[in-house]
């Protein structure tokens, strides 16, 4: 538990909450001050804009009761427009809760962060920030942290567009600190084993095995595969040159590298896809709406396809079917106009206009509406269910059940469902609308698909140049088989070691069992034999004490000045690759966000978003240099 409360609770904040950062079609709010968020984007909602502005004082005055009283009349509002979510409005939370905690405020950033969740339960960054909240404000507050956490990830585990975009960050955030990782990795192996890689390389040249070119042989058959197919080619080599030499530790280390290898392709579409994404406010937009839930930019990004596209029919019904939601009659009957235009008969356009004019209480417009959508489609459940809740309103109680059988002789199960979803409900939500199903994001998905593929390919060649994918999977398939195939050949033939004890180059007669091997001489050094003088047996343990001693000074400054690449200098791989990819994630994530963030906002701005994450990697150095740290003998 106090890993936990030290390491581990820290880093699932800033991997979620601020180490990712999904940019949004809204834009990104990590940066953005609150005077940006401007409270005109409500303008279509004066109810909501004016309850804003009276919240924000309130949280201003630390007046929690007031606070909380106006978010319950602007939850009001938000849930006659018919939507879950107003990410506009968490936004606005958001950046109230990074001022106050700008001015130490902590409660007040509480408050916000929790309103924000409220205003948009569907926003994982609202329940990210929120748990950022709570452990800015109480450390020891494992368990609200974790039931923050918790509900962020379960909103974005649901949210196919927030769950690919996360994906794609970790993806590419992962990818950076690996291959920083694989380099230092393999530096460190071969800083340990190059003597004996040159030796097994240049054994097939015996005049080169001493003398001053042996070491230059070795290194220009190391060369081969960076003339024969580039560095890509030559860096997926690189196992293969050091694994006859490795311990099992190592060896089991070299073969996540070759996994990693294999798996770039797949990386590099999921970063691909986040980056189209990113643009993809269309898809945004209709993706929202057909989980019965919307905001302003939503509609901006309809509105601006629809100018760019007027003959597109699924953003003209997604448009009228937001505007019905939000209760504006005249917008919706444009929209829905628009696609009649082009099929008068498609029932789910006449449908939701008759709704359109439900809502606003025109009931007789609205049965017209039903009705031809019944001459469109005798079998429309929706329209006789429709039409019958209407004919209730207009007080037409016969009629209305009249209509009500006809519905339940087409589909009764259907018909039931509709009962059971109206039942109990408001006025405006006792009628039931077609919504955006999934055939209607079908060319929208397959759109990105193809964008996201294009990406990737681009991504992909200005990484790889002139080798493809699938050239590039079977090269890492075929290191691994080449790895596999090493592993059986070199248990079966002699090979070059290093020792363990004096780091010399040796030969020995059979394979040495053991984790280290151990030369002879070092051997004899320790034991009784016959033949080998004492004096021979000191001199030899004198240069064993030196080496080690050397080695440990050496991985103990390598440890403290980068955690982790001591561990790996000192041949202990597992956990030496762990903390060293830790190490690397951080510096990655420091070299990227915080210097982009520096360039692009004002220093103290960003200074303070990525506190935690300076304050986190701080802990983390001062916990490997003490608490954690190794001593290496």
């Amino acid at each position: 538990m106090n890993l936990f409360k030290s390491i581990l609770a820290p880093a699932l904040i800033v991997c979620l909450s601020a180490s990712v950062s999904y940019p949004q079609a809204r834009g990104d709010i990590p940066l953005i001050p609150l005077e940006n968020l401007k409270s005109g984007d409500l303008e279509s909602s004066p109810d909501l804009k004016k309850g804003f502005e009276t919240w924000r004082k309130a949280i201003d005055a630390g007046d929690e009761a007031g606070s909380f009283s106006e978010s319950n009349r602007m939850l009001e509002v938000i849930n006659k427009l018919g939507t879950r979510n107003l990410f506009i409005l968490s936004d606005m939370c958001m950046a109230v809760g990074k001022a106050s905690l700008a001015g130490n405020n902590l409660q007040g950033a509480y408050l916000a962060a929790k309103h924000a969740t409220f205003f948009a339960p569907d926003d994982p960054a609202a329940h990210f920030f929120l748990a950022r909240a709570i452990f800015e404000k109480n450390k020891t507050d494992i368990k609200g942290v974790g039931v923050a956490l918790a509900s962020g990830i379960k909103a974005m585990a649901r949210d196919r567009f927030h769950r690919d975009r996360f994906i794609s960050a970790a993806a590419l955030l992962f990818s950076r600190g690996a291959l920083l990782t694989f380099a230092i990795v393999f530096a460190a192996l071969f800083a340990l084993n190059f003597k004996a890689v040159i030796a097994n390389m240049v054994e097939s040249f015996p005049a080169l095995n001493e003398g001053k070119w042996k070491y230059a042989a070795g290194f220009m058959l190391i060369l081969i595969p960076l003339a024969a197919g580039g560095w890509q080619l030559f860096i997926i080599a690189l196992p293969l040159f050091i694994w006859p030499t490795l311990r099992l530790g190592e060896k089991f280390v070299v073969s996540v590298f070759a996994l990693l290898a294999f798996s770039a392709p797949y990386a590099t579409d999921y970063i691909a896809k986040g980056a189209t994404l990113a643009g993809a406010d269309t898809y945004r937009a209709l993706y929202l709406l057909s989980g019965n839930t919307w905001d302003y930019e939503t509609k901006m990004s309809l509105e601006r396809e629809l100018a760019a596209n007027p003959d597109d029919k699924v953003v003209a019904f997604a448009l009228g079917l937001l505007n019905k939601l939000s209760k504006n009659k005249e917008a919706s009957v444009k929209a829905f106009d628009a696609v009649l235009a082009a099929d008068p008969e498609d029932v789910r356009t006449l449908v939701n206009k008759g709704n359109a004019y439900y809502i606003a209480r025109e009931y007789d417009n609205a049965a017209a509406m039903y009705r031809k959508a019944m001459e469109a489609q005798p079998q429309s459940v929706e329209a006789y269910f429709n039409l019958s809740v209407t004919m209730n309103e207009m007080l037409l109680t016969k009629d209305s059940e009249a209509e009500y059988n006809k519905a339940l002789a087409i589909d009764p199960e259907l018909t039931r469902k509709y009962v059971a979803m109206t039942k109990e409900q408001d006025h405006d939500k006792r009628i039931v609308d077609f919504p955006i199903t999934a055939h209607d994001l079908e060319a929208y998905s397959r759109s990105i698909e193809m964008k996201t593929g294009e990406v990737s390919t681009f991504t992909w060649n200005a990484w790889m140049g002139s080798t493809s994918m699938k050239t590039y999977k079977g090269i890492a398939l075929g290191l691994i088989l080449l790895l596999a195939f090493s592993q059986i050949l070199w248990m079966k033939k002699i090979s070059n070691y290093v020792c363990g004890s004096c780091g010399a180059v040796f030969h020995p007669a059979i394979r040495l069992a053991g984790e280290a091997p151990h030369c002879n001489q070092c051997v004899a050094a320790q034991i009784s034999k016959a033949g080998v003088s004492s004096a021979k047996k000191d001199k030899k343990k004198k240069e064993i004490r030196e080496y080690k001693e050397g080695a440990s000074r050496l991985a103990g400054i390598l440890d403290r000045m980068a955690p982790g690449v001591g561990r790996l200098y000192a041949h202990d791989s597992v956990s030496g690759l762990l903390f060293t990819f830790i190490t690397c994630t951080l510096v990655v994530y420091g070299a990227v966000n915080l210097a982009a963030d520096f360039m692009s906002a004002q220093p103290a701005s960003a200074l303070q978003y990525h506190a935690l994450y300076l304050v986190l990697a701080a802990l983390y150095w001062a916990l490997m240099n003490t608490a954690l740290k190794k001593d290496f003998y």
